[in-house]
Protein backbone atom coordinates (compact mmCIF):
# COMPACT_ATOMS: atom_id res chain seq x y z
CA UNK A 1 0.00 0.00 0.00
CA UNK A 2 1.36 3.42 -1.09
CA UNK A 3 2.15 6.04 1.84
CA UNK A 4 -0.53 7.93 -0.11
CA UNK A 5 -3.74 5.14 0.05
CA UNK A 6 -2.46 5.23 3.67
CA UNK A 7 -3.31 8.62 4.28
CA UNK A 8 -6.20 8.45 2.19
CA UNK A 9 -7.77 5.74 4.39
CA UNK A 10 -6.64 7.27 7.31
CA UNK A 11 -8.42 10.18 6.30
CA UNK A 12 -11.46 8.76 5.42
CA UNK A 13 -11.45 6.68 8.97
CA UNK A 14 -11.41 10.17 10.43
CA UNK A 15 -14.36 11.98 8.69
CA UNK A 16 -16.17 8.67 9.04
CA UNK A 17 -15.76 8.54 12.52
CA UNK A 18 -16.50 12.71 12.78
CA UNK A 19 -19.50 12.39 11.13
CA UNK A 20 -20.68 9.27 13.12
CA UNK A 21 -19.71 10.76 16.56
CA UNK A 22 -21.69 14.16 15.52
CA UNK A 23 -25.11 12.06 14.44
CA UNK A 24 -24.75 9.75 17.58
CA UNK A 25 -24.95 13.11 19.23
CA UNK A 26 -27.71 14.88 17.49
CA UNK A 27 -29.59 11.86 16.93
CA UNK A 28 -31.51 10.88 20.18
CA UNK A 29 -34.60 13.44 20.69
CA UNK A 30 -34.98 14.24 17.11
CA UNK A 31 -38.73 14.21 16.19
CA UNK A 32 -39.80 12.15 13.03
CA UNK A 33 -39.48 15.49 10.95
CA UNK A 34 -36.49 16.16 11.55
CA UNK A 35 -35.44 12.42 11.27
CA UNK A 36 -37.16 12.75 7.36
CA UNK A 37 -35.17 15.95 6.71
CA UNK A 38 -31.85 14.06 7.95
CA UNK A 39 -32.89 10.65 5.48
CA UNK A 40 -33.60 13.14 2.57
CA UNK A 41 -30.35 14.97 3.62
CA UNK A 42 -28.38 11.87 3.56
CA UNK A 43 -29.98 11.12 -0.37
CA UNK A 44 -29.22 14.46 -1.03
CA UNK A 45 -25.51 14.16 -0.24
CA UNK A 46 -25.24 11.05 -2.10
CA UNK A 47 -26.83 12.45 -5.10
CA UNK A 48 -24.44 15.40 -4.78
CA UNK A 49 -21.25 13.36 -4.39
CA UNK A 50 -22.38 11.44 -7.79
CA UNK A 51 -23.05 14.78 -9.47
CA UNK A 52 -19.93 16.27 -8.61
CA UNK A 53 -18.01 13.01 -9.35
CA UNK A 54 -19.52 13.06 -13.46
CA UNK A 55 -19.00 16.64 -13.69
CA UNK A 56 -15.91 16.70 -12.46
CA UNK A 57 -14.36 14.76 -15.06
CA UNK A 58 -15.84 17.06 -17.82
CA UNK A 59 -13.39 20.08 -15.72
CA UNK A 60 -14.65 23.46 -14.36
CA UNK A 61 -14.37 26.85 -15.75
CA UNK A 62 -12.60 29.38 -13.90
CA UNK A 63 -15.21 30.74 -12.28
CA UNK A 64 -17.07 27.69 -10.67
CA UNK A 65 -13.83 27.15 -8.82
CA UNK A 66 -14.83 29.82 -7.01
CA UNK A 67 -17.74 28.31 -4.99
CA UNK A 68 -16.06 26.07 -2.63
CA UNK A 69 -14.50 29.64 -1.34
CA UNK A 70 -18.70 30.08 -0.53
CA UNK A 71 -19.06 26.75 0.94
CA UNK A 72 -16.05 27.05 3.06
CA UNK A 73 -17.38 30.22 4.46
CA UNK A 74 -20.73 28.86 5.22
CA UNK A 75 -19.22 26.53 6.74
CA UNK A 76 -18.10 29.32 9.58
CA UNK A 77 -21.51 29.93 10.36
CA UNK A 78 -22.75 26.11 10.56
CA UNK A 79 -22.65 26.40 14.65
CA UNK A 80 -25.43 28.95 14.46
CA UNK A 81 -27.38 26.56 13.31
CA UNK A 82 -30.64 24.45 15.61
CA UNK A 83 -29.93 20.83 16.62
CA UNK A 84 -32.12 19.64 13.38
CA UNK A 85 -30.13 21.92 11.12
CA UNK A 86 -27.16 20.39 12.40
CA UNK A 87 -28.36 17.21 12.29
CA UNK A 88 -29.59 17.64 8.64
CA UNK A 89 -26.20 19.05 7.53
CA UNK A 90 -24.41 16.20 9.52
CA UNK A 91 -26.63 13.27 7.20
CA UNK A 92 -25.67 15.31 4.10
CA UNK A 93 -22.28 15.00 4.79
CA UNK A 94 -22.82 11.53 5.60
CA UNK A 95 -24.73 11.11 2.55
CA UNK A 96 -21.98 12.53 0.46
CA UNK A 97 -19.13 10.56 1.97
CA UNK A 98 -21.00 7.04 1.34
CA UNK A 99 -21.50 7.89 -1.56
CA UNK A 100 -17.49 8.96 -2.44
CA UNK A 101 -16.61 5.35 -0.54
CA UNK A 102 -18.67 3.54 -2.29
CA UNK A 103 -17.21 5.20 -5.99
CA UNK A 104 -13.36 4.40 -4.93
CA UNK A 105 -14.95 0.69 -3.88
CA UNK A 106 -16.58 0.20 -7.41
CA UNK A 107 -13.12 2.04 -9.06
CA UNK A 108 -10.99 -0.23 -7.30
CA UNK A 109 -13.19 -3.31 -8.29
CA UNK A 110 -13.62 -2.83 -11.61
CA UNK A 111 -9.70 -1.93 -12.11
CA UNK A 112 -8.37 -5.25 -10.38
CA UNK A 113 -10.75 -7.55 -12.20
CA UNK A 114 -10.38 -5.83 -15.39
CA UNK A 115 -6.13 -6.40 -14.85
CA UNK A 116 -5.18 -2.91 -15.76
CA UNK A 117 -3.43 -0.37 -13.87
Amino acid sequence: MTPQAVLGATLLALVAAALAVGIARLAPGRSPGELALGGAATIAGAVVCLAVLRYGRRGLRPHERWLVLVLLVAALFANRLGSGGKFALLAFGAGYVVAFVAAIVLRIVRVTRSGKR
